[in-house]
Protein backbone atom coordinates (compact mmCIF):
# COMPACT_ATOMS: atom_id res chain seq x y z
CA UNK A 1 0.00 0.00 0.00
CA UNK A 2 1.60 3.14 -1.08
CA UNK A 3 2.63 5.71 1.64
CA UNK A 4 0.27 8.89 1.78
CA UNK A 5 0.94 10.05 5.37
CA UNK A 6 4.43 10.57 6.05
CA UNK A 7 7.88 10.27 4.55
CA UNK A 8 11.17 9.07 5.97
CA UNK A 9 14.67 10.06 4.77
CA UNK A 10 17.73 8.66 6.87
CA UNK A 11 20.90 7.23 7.05
CA UNK A 12 19.93 5.43 10.32
CA UNK A 13 16.26 3.93 10.56
CA UNK A 14 16.48 1.13 8.66
CA UNK A 15 20.35 0.45 9.68
CA UNK A 16 21.43 -0.72 5.86
CA UNK A 17 22.91 3.15 5.42
CA UNK A 18 26.08 4.63 5.73
CA UNK A 19 25.50 8.39 5.94
CA UNK A 20 28.01 11.11 4.77
CA UNK A 21 31.39 10.20 5.28
CA UNK A 22 33.03 13.21 6.49
CA UNK A 23 36.94 11.81 7.33
CA UNK A 24 37.75 12.29 3.47
CA UNK A 25 41.46 13.53 4.20
CA UNK A 26 44.37 12.86 7.13
CA UNK A 27 43.31 16.62 7.99
CA UNK A 28 41.28 16.90 11.38
CA UNK A 29 37.64 17.48 10.46
CA UNK A 30 36.54 21.66 10.71
CA UNK A 31 33.04 23.23 10.50
CA UNK A 32 34.32 26.15 9.03
CA UNK A 33 35.74 23.35 5.97
CA UNK A 34 31.94 21.90 6.53
CA UNK A 35 30.60 25.52 5.95
CA UNK A 36 32.92 26.56 3.07
CA UNK A 37 32.54 23.34 0.97
CA UNK A 38 29.40 21.97 2.19
CA UNK A 39 28.52 17.93 1.41
CA UNK A 40 27.98 15.23 -1.29
CA UNK A 41 26.69 11.82 -1.35
CA UNK A 42 25.95 9.49 -3.77
CA UNK A 43 26.44 12.19 -6.84
CA UNK A 44 24.63 11.01 -10.08
CA UNK A 45 24.42 9.38 -12.33
CA UNK A 46 25.19 6.51 -10.20
CA UNK A 47 28.34 4.76 -11.61
CA UNK A 48 27.57 0.60 -11.06
CA UNK A 49 24.85 -1.54 -9.65
CA UNK A 50 26.58 -1.75 -6.57
CA UNK A 51 26.28 1.89 -5.91
CA UNK A 52 23.16 1.05 -5.28
CA UNK A 53 24.04 -1.28 -2.20
CA UNK A 54 26.07 1.80 -0.74
CA UNK A 55 23.78 4.60 -0.74
CA UNK A 56 24.15 6.69 2.25
CA UNK A 57 20.19 7.44 2.78
CA UNK A 58 17.07 5.26 2.58
CA UNK A 59 13.81 6.82 1.88
CA UNK A 60 10.26 5.56 2.18
CA UNK A 61 7.94 8.01 0.47
CA UNK A 62 5.28 5.79 -1.84
CA UNK A 63 7.29 2.64 -0.74
CA UNK A 64 11.18 2.11 -0.50
CA UNK A 65 11.94 4.22 -3.08
CA UNK A 66 15.72 5.44 -3.80
CA UNK A 67 17.38 8.71 -3.20
CA UNK A 68 20.83 10.09 -4.59
CA UNK A 69 22.58 13.45 -5.31
CA UNK A 70 22.69 14.61 -2.10
CA UNK A 71 24.34 17.99 -1.75
CA UNK A 72 24.03 19.78 2.11
CA UNK A 73 24.82 23.24 2.45
CA UNK A 74 25.48 24.92 5.48
CA UNK A 75 25.67 28.69 6.93
CA UNK A 76 26.59 30.04 10.04
CA UNK A 77 23.39 31.48 12.02
CA UNK A 78 24.26 33.20 16.12
CA UNK A 79 23.11 30.44 17.49
CA UNK A 80 24.16 27.42 15.12
CA UNK A 81 23.38 26.92 11.25
CA UNK A 82 21.28 26.48 8.73
CA UNK A 83 20.74 23.62 6.19
CA UNK A 84 19.95 23.22 2.96
CA UNK A 85 19.61 19.78 1.38
CA UNK A 86 18.70 18.73 -2.18
CA UNK A 87 19.02 15.40 -3.85
CA UNK A 88 16.95 13.48 -6.08
CA UNK A 89 14.42 10.47 -6.02
CA UNK A 90 13.98 7.35 -8.02
CA UNK A 91 10.15 6.26 -7.47
CA UNK A 92 11.61 2.63 -7.43
CA UNK A 93 8.81 1.43 -5.60
CA UNK A 94 6.76 2.34 -8.47
CA UNK A 95 8.69 0.96 -11.17
CA UNK A 96 10.46 3.92 -12.18
CA UNK A 97 14.61 3.64 -12.40
CA UNK A 98 15.29 7.27 -13.26
CA UNK A 99 15.82 10.06 -10.54
CA UNK A 100 13.08 12.39 -11.82
CA UNK A 101 11.77 14.39 -8.59
CA UNK A 102 13.77 16.82 -7.11
CA UNK A 103 13.98 17.24 -3.19
CA UNK A 104 14.76 20.68 -0.70
CA UNK A 105 14.70 20.32 2.86
CA UNK A 106 15.70 23.58 4.74
CA UNK A 107 16.34 23.72 8.84
CA UNK A 108 17.21 26.71 10.56
CA UNK A 109 19.43 27.28 13.22
CA UNK A 110 20.47 23.60 13.51
CA UNK A 111 22.44 23.30 17.02
CA UNK A 112 24.92 20.51 16.92
CA UNK A 113 24.72 18.06 20.12
CA UNK A 114 27.86 16.12 19.83
CA UNK A 115 29.88 13.53 18.23
CA UNK A 116 28.34 9.96 19.41
CA UNK A 117 30.31 6.65 19.56
CA UNK A 118 29.64 2.87 20.84
CA UNK A 119 28.48 3.23 24.19
CA UNK A 120 31.28 0.05 24.65
CA UNK A 121 34.23 2.53 24.11
CA UNK A 122 35.52 3.96 27.52
CA UNK A 123 36.41 7.33 27.47
CA UNK A 124 40.43 6.82 26.70
CA UNK A 125 39.05 4.85 23.50
CA UNK A 126 37.39 7.82 22.47
CA UNK A 127 39.70 10.22 23.14
CA UNK A 128 42.21 8.09 21.05
CA UNK A 129 39.80 7.76 18.62
CA UNK A 130 38.95 11.60 18.10
CA UNK A 131 42.04 13.61 19.63
CA UNK A 132 43.51 13.55 16.06
CA UNK A 133 40.35 13.55 14.24
CA UNK A 134 38.44 16.84 15.00
CA UNK A 135 40.65 20.19 14.80
CA UNK A 136 39.96 22.33 17.79
CA UNK A 137 40.11 19.27 19.54
CA UNK A 138 40.28 20.94 23.05
CA UNK A 139 37.12 22.84 22.39
CA UNK A 140 35.07 20.00 23.11
CA UNK A 141 34.45 17.90 26.34
CA UNK A 142 33.09 14.46 27.25
CA UNK A 143 29.23 14.85 28.81
CA UNK A 144 27.12 11.83 30.07
CA UNK A 145 23.90 12.39 28.74
CA UNK A 146 21.75 9.67 30.78
CA UNK A 147 23.18 10.96 34.63
CA UNK A 148 20.60 9.68 36.55
CA UNK A 149 21.01 6.17 35.13
CA UNK A 150 23.81 3.51 36.24
CA UNK A 151 24.84 3.08 32.63
CA UNK A 152 26.70 5.83 31.35
CA UNK A 153 26.18 6.75 28.05
CA UNK A 154 28.83 9.38 27.18
CA UNK A 155 28.85 12.09 23.77
CA UNK A 156 31.81 14.49 22.84
CA UNK A 157 29.93 18.11 22.98
CA UNK A 158 31.31 21.80 22.52
CA UNK A 159 32.31 22.81 25.46
CA UNK A 160 29.87 25.83 27.09
CA UNK A 161 31.24 29.43 26.64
Amino acid sequence: MPNYQACTLSSTYWGDNQGILVDTTNAPFSFQELIDKGLVANPLPLQSEDDYDNLAFSIYLLGHDTCAGHRLAFSKTIDGMDLEWTGKIALTYAGEEEFNHDFKIVVRNVVFDGFQYPKEWSQEEALEAFSDKISSFESYEFVDMNPKSFQRNYQLVPKKL
